[in-house]
């Protein structure tokens, strides 16, 4: 456009300091991303390192971390040791965990080993194996040695742990349960093998309330095998599926120890085979003795119980033989432990130390000098296991509790189970001289006699061959008569019957032998009588009217 005096207009360019709107969206784009990177790191959780034995499974970028069955991390790398003896795995967790992360805090894998006594890890054969966090008390730190198996209890159950000394571990594993009447109140933390060898140390747990049960006189045994006794008779002990895998332990308080304090933590007890050698284990002091046996005592074992009229007072400790050169014979010592608190010496009291031991061998020599004895016997008639019984032996010899030696010595009798066999004998003999055979053969003489001569009388033998030569005149005298003396006929008949069942019983009788004497005979007698007073009558009639044989006794009526 141009201006009246000719001028062009000209624009003039100028350089802005903004950018334009164009700009706006990404440096918007820009500033979230910043603000996003910088709340992942303000928000981002601790990082820890964990060595396991093993990888077992786990990935990184895949695997989670969980706690009470929620996700809580995830592992960020996997690698192998520099030594090569390990695996260092790096989990990164949300910063809940922060606080958790101390010396008491524990991991484990879940799913790494399945097998029966691990049922709960077998979902992770479809989703993968996990690793399980539990929290616990201590210092913070950022290093931490993973478990081998999952932590039987959680760091924050309340309760007590106690230790148990066993012989031998037997089929007891991480996580076996610890049972009492039955229900499952604790549970097997670890075992570990102690005094050079020869014995394991378990450590249980038991919650609250039940850990209060636990006292001085607790008890505690191996409940988880299948375990066949004939202690009792034969009866055998079942347990559930997962007892028999990983095991059981159960425990019980004898009468009388649930009035003491309850146990400490840390307290240790003594893990026993089974329930009745943990019922039989002594209580209070032991006094030993010896019984020299004169037979084999091979089968009898350390443990067996020794018994006194049904009741266990003690248990064998040692079974030993050896060759006594001054005596010129071969030995079989046994020592016994008898416990003085099982026997129940009513009105004594111990020494003003507390051993019991002078009440003990006063009361066993008493008991000795009237006839008590050791002897071997068993816990059931031939599968029985062996044990020592004290019994008093009728008619033993003279005899007292010998003591100066290493151990007080108590006779044995004459020769383990043939003395019981004698006894039995010796009994049963008794009973059988007991009965009054001299009495009894003279009653049966006296019996025979008075048969002999009832059956040796003339008369009843008279008396048989008159109804016998009757019988046979009035069968000759009934073929002769028709068909219409059949009233006649019939009476006589039941004569003739009633005749010869007298003869057969008479006959019966002087058989001697084979007759039942003293029953028989009266009834025969009887019969005869009846028989004799029918034949009587019939003749009579027979002579008052003849013609009754031919016409029948209504035609002489007439």
């Amino acid at each position: 456009m141009n201006d009246p005096a000719g001028k062009r207009t000209e624009a003039a360019f100028r350089r802005s300091r903004w950018p334009g709107w164009i700009w706006a969206v990404p440096i918007a784009a820009l500033i979230i991303v910043g603000w996003l990177a910088l709340r992942n790191i303000i928000n981002r959780g601790p990082e820890v390192t964990v060595t396991f034995a093993s990888a077992g499974g786990i990935k990184a970028g895949d695997t989670k971390v969980r706690y009470r069955g929620l996700d809580v991390g995830a592992v960020e790398d996997v690698r192998l040791a520099k030594d090569l003896s390990h695996v260092v795995v790096t989990l990164r967790l949300d910063n809940e965990f922060d606080h958790a992360l101390t010396q008491g805090t524990r991991f484990w894998i879940v799913g790494a080993n399945i097998g029966l006594e691990n049922l709960a890890a077998l979902k992770t054969i479809v989703s993968g194996p996990y690793i399980a966090i539990d929290p616990g008390p201590g210092k913070p730190t950022r290093r931490f040695t993973g478990l081998e198996q999952a932590a039987p209890v959680a760091a924050e159950t309340a309760g007590t742990r106690f230790v148990l000394h066993a012989h031998e571990l037997g089929s007891l594993t991480q996580g076996a349960a610890v049972k009492y009447l039955g229900l499952n109140v604790g549970v097997v933390e670890s075992d570990r093998l102690v005094d050079q060898g020869r014995g394991f140390d378990i450590d249980v747990f038991i919650r609250a309330p039940f850990d209060k049960l636990v006292h001085a006189g607790t008890r505690f045994w191996n409940a988880g095998a299948v375990r066949i006794s004939t202690s009792d008779g034969l009866s055998a002990q079942l347990v559930s599926l997962p007892a028999i895998v990983s095991g059981a332990i159960a425990f019980e308080t004898l009468p009388g120890g649930e009035r003491g304090p309850a146990a400490k933590p840390g307290d240790r007890f003594e893990l026993y085979d089974s329930e009745q050698d943990a019922v039989g284990a002594p209580i209070g002091q032991t006094i030993s003795y010896r019984v020299q046996f004169g037979g084999a005592v091979g089968d009898l074992r350390p443990g067996a119980p020794v018994m006194l009229r049904g009741f266990r007072v003690g248990e064998v400790t040692a079974v030993d033989f050896a060759y006594d050169a001054r005596k010129d014979r071969l030995e079989t010592p046994v020592t016994l432990e008898l416990e003085p608190a099982r026997l129940k010496l009513d009105g004594a009291s111990p020494a003003a130390n507390g051993d019991w031991t002078p009440v003990l061998n006063h009361a066993l020599d008493q008991m000795i000098r009237q006839g008590l004895r050791a002897r071997l016997g068993r816990t059931a008639p031939v599968i029985g296991r062996r044990i020592v019984s004290l019994d008093v032996v009728a008619g033993a010899p003279s005899a007292h509790l010998m003591l100066g030696g290493k151990e007080p010595e108590i006779p044995a009798a004459p020769s383990g189970d043939i003395a019981g066999l004698t006894a039995q004998a010796g009994a049963i003999m008794s009973k059988i001289d007991a009965m009054p055979f001299v009495a009894i053969g003279d009653d049966l003489r006296q019996v025979a006699a008075q048969v002999k001569g009832i059956t040796a009388s003339p008369a009843l033998r008279q008396s048989v061959d008159h109804i016998e030569r009757a019988s046979a005149a009035l069968d000759r005298t009934l073929r002769l008569v028709n068909g219409r003396a059949g009233p006649v006929l019939k009476s006589v008949d039941e004569a003739a019957s009633e005749a010869q069942q007298a003869a057969a019983s008479a006959n019966t009788v002087l058989g001697g032998a084979q007759a039942e004497q003293d029953r028989d005979l009266p009834h025969a007698l009887h019969e005869l009588a009846g028989a004799a007073r029918s034949i009587r009558a019939l003749a009579d009639y027979l002579d008052r009217h003849p013609e009754a044989l031919l016409e029948g006794k209504a035609g002489s009526s007439q």
